[in-house]
């Protein structure tokens, strides 16, 4: 599955909204303020995110899918990219300089 912005903000809108009815039904307003702006800062971070993965080749784009969204191993990989275990390892490498200098 690739995950894009619309369909994590649906997954966070569903969980939301689930809480929202159970503290509406309890008249927990002060509740409900702290669920809308801690789901604000979720958004902000999903849009966040999305910017910097944008800024990937599209060559780390598709080892962040299949080693993290897919879960695949670094063999499993690099047999999918037709790449070495040396070369996977570089472009993890780069992914990470890049987070950190997000």
């Amino acid at each position: 599955m690739i995950f894009s912005p619309s369909s994590l903000f649906i997954g966070v809108q569903k969980v939301c909204k689930r809480e929202f009815f159970f503290l509406k039904e309890f008249s927990q307003e002060d509740e409900i303020a702290v669920l809308l702006s801690e789901y604000l800062e979720v958004a902000r971070e999903i849009d966040r995110f999305f910017a910097w993965y944008a800024t990937l080749s599209k060559e780390e784009q598709e080892f962040l899918r299949f080693r993290f969204w897919e879960g695949m191993t670094i063999k499993e990989v690099c047999a999918k990219m037709a790449i070495s275990p040396a070369k996977a390892y570089k472009i993890q490498k780069e992914i990470l300089k890049k987070w950190e200098v997000k």
